[in-house]
C-alpha cells in the first residue's frame, strides 16, 4: 500500500487560493496574436506574448489588477500610436508599454498622455 501524499491537503490549498485570488483566461490562440501585432504594426514584447499564449487575460488579486485579452489591447489615444494600454489597475491606473529608442520595450502607468516607465520586462 502506498503512503499517504502529505502534500496533497497543502495543493488542494495552494490550487483553492490561486482560483480565489486570481482569473486566468484561457490560450491566446496564436491568429489572435498574429492579428494584435498586425493591428499594432509591430511586434508584442517577448515575455508579454509568452503570457498571453499561456492566458489571454487575467484577473489578479481579486480584481485588483486586470491584464486585457488580445481583443481588448488598444493604443492609448486615437492620436497616441506609441504606447499600448494592456492592463488595468488598481482604481483608474492604466498600464501601457512602448518600444523605446532602441526598440526596447518599457512598462508602467499611463497619464493620459504620457508613459511613466517602471519596468523593462513585463
Amino acid at each position: 500500500m502506498a503512503a499517504p501524499d502529505l502534500f496533497a491537503p497543502l495543493e488542494r490549498v495552494v490550487a483553492k487560493y490561486r482560483r480565489d485570488v486570481h482569473q486566468l483566461g484561457a490560450p491566446a490562440a496564436q491568429e489572435a496574436l498574429v492579428a494584435l501585432e498586425s493591428h499594432l504594426e509591430c511586434a508584442l514584447p517577448v515575455d508579454l506574448r509568452r503570457f498571453l499564449l499561456r492566458h489571454n487575460g487575467a484577473t489578479l488579486f481579486r480584481g485588483t489588477v486586470r491584464i486585457r485579452s488580445t481583443s481588448e489591447m488598444a493604443f492609448a489615444g486615437e492620436d497616441t500610436r506609441r504606447a499600448v494600454l494592456f492592463a488595468d489597475g488598481p482604481g483608474e491606473q492604466r498600464w501601457a508599454w512602448a518600444a523605446d529608442s532602441v526598440k526596447a520595450h518599457v512598462f508602467g502607468v499611463w497619464h493620459g498622455n504620457a508613459l511613466e516607465p517602471y519596468h523593462a520586462t513585463f
